[in-house]
């Protein structure tokens, strides 16, 4: 399920409301953030855990870093 398309701002309890309303199983949320295309040095990846696919996260996190050159900020929890 995809949260939303374009760049707007969710509040983190709302971020933490969307698993509970879809009724998800595992809730996994990856970030690409970036300060625009003349600083690439912070272009980075950002994956959040919602308390059920922890090592699911991890493995989506490894494999996007195996497919693209940017940096992580790794795995958090909500």
């Amino acid at each position: 399920m995809m949260t939303r398309n374009s760049d707007y701002f969710i509040s983190w309890e709302e971020r933490g409301n969307i698993p509970a309303r879809a009724k998800a199983d595992v809730f996994v949320s990856i970030y690409g953030n970036s300060a625009g295309a003349g600083h690439p040095d912070t272009s980075e990846l950002e994956a959040y855990d919602y308390d059920s696919g922890l090592g699911l996260t991890h493995i989506v996190d490894r494999s996007i870093l195996q497919s693209l050159n940017v940096r992580t900020r790794g795995v958090r929890r909500y």
